[in-house]
């Protein structure tokens, strides 16, 4: 579905329905525990194992799968339908699926028929020292920043600042492969902070500091498995000061609900390049999702050409 959106209705509408469409006497499982002794579980005690979970994970470091650099992955060494189930898988380049070597489209079923995801995979290439296939997301530039064929709002400074625009590519292919395993999760855009604040949203605001490794080390360890929907919300800012909001959905087939981070970054440029200033993170977890309203509509046509930026 070819859609346009107003980024700033679908950030005050989405999290508004996400958010209060949480129903006290209902927990989201998104961890296919057994229905008869989870459904009558308050959500809010499930908010408050997460918070326990993240305040321990913000001191000592939650264990993740680690990489062997040494191993050289393929892309038909994978099985594709169980890291993206549902999803459709299409080979680009060449266009046989029995050849290895081409490009591979992975798009997302879209969720609740208003979200779409879409990531790239190449192969590895040993002979420059890749081991690992290569995954990233595009950001196409045109009157609009057109990530997965949506315009998302933005100043139009931006859209001719293509270090930032590759900062944004960057930044999404990081967040789409959070849940993937290591050797597949695409690496962390050039940045200088040292925390990140997180705020979980339940019966109170729960504010904890994370330090960045900490922090996608916890991410990462909430969306294994999962479906990871990401998407760039907003991208304001100057020639010298940006600030984005980014959206994370994470869940996975047939459950009733998700988890729902609201990721604001700021940025600085200094001597032509840009750093990483502050990253906020509102999460809210455990969200019935039966509410949603239809927020697209078609988009407007532009003469420009439009420019698209693979981070690899």
């Amino acid at each position: 579905m070819c859609a346009a959106i107003d980024s700033r209705l679908f950030l005050t509408f989405v999290i508004a329905c996400l958010v209060f469409r949480a129903s006290p006497s209902y927990a989201v499982d998104l961890t296919g525990s057994d229905e008869d002794t989870t459904e009558k579980k308050d959500i809010y005690d499930r908010i408050s194992t997460l918070v326990d979970s993240l305040n321990a994970w913000s001191i000592e470091p939650v264990e993740t799968d680690t990489q062997d650099c040494s191993k050289v992955y393929t892309l038909d060494s994978l099985d594709l339908m169980e890291l993206f189930p549902g999803s459709k898988i299409e080979y680009l380049d060449p266009v046989k699926p029995s050849d290895p070597q081409g490009t591979i489209r992975i798009s997302l079923p879209p969720y609740m028929e208003l979200l779409t995801t879409t990531l790239y995979f190449q192969p590895a290439d040993s002979t420059f020292g890749i081991n690992y296939p290569q995954c990233y997301a595009s950001v196409v530039v045109s009157d609009y920043l057109l990530i997965d064929d949506v315009p998302v709002s933005g100043d139009a400074g931006i859209m001719k600042d293509i270090p930032l625009v590759e900062h944004i590519a960057s930044r999404l292919s990081q967040l789409r492969t959070i849940g993937l395993p290591s050797y597949l999760q695409a690496s962390s855009p050039s940045e200088d902070i040292e925390q990140v604040s997180v705020t979980v949203r339940g019966r109170d605001m729960v504010d904890i500091p994370f330090s960045k490794a900490s922090w996608f080390k916890s991410l990462s360890h909430i969306a294994a498995g999962m479906q990871v929907y990401a998407g760039l919300l907003e991208a304001r800012g100057d020639s010298v000061e940006a600030n984005l909001k980014f959206y994370i959905l994470i869940t996975y087939p047939d459950a009733s609900g998700h988890h729902f981070l609201e990721w604001r970054e700021s940025l600085v440029k200094t001597q032509d390049k840009w750093k990483t200033d502050e990253i906020d993170i509102i999460f809210t977890p455990y969200i019935r999702t039966d509410n949603l309203k239809e927020l697209f509509a078609q988009p407007g046509k532009t003469d420009r050409e439009p420019i698209e930026l693979k981070i690899r």
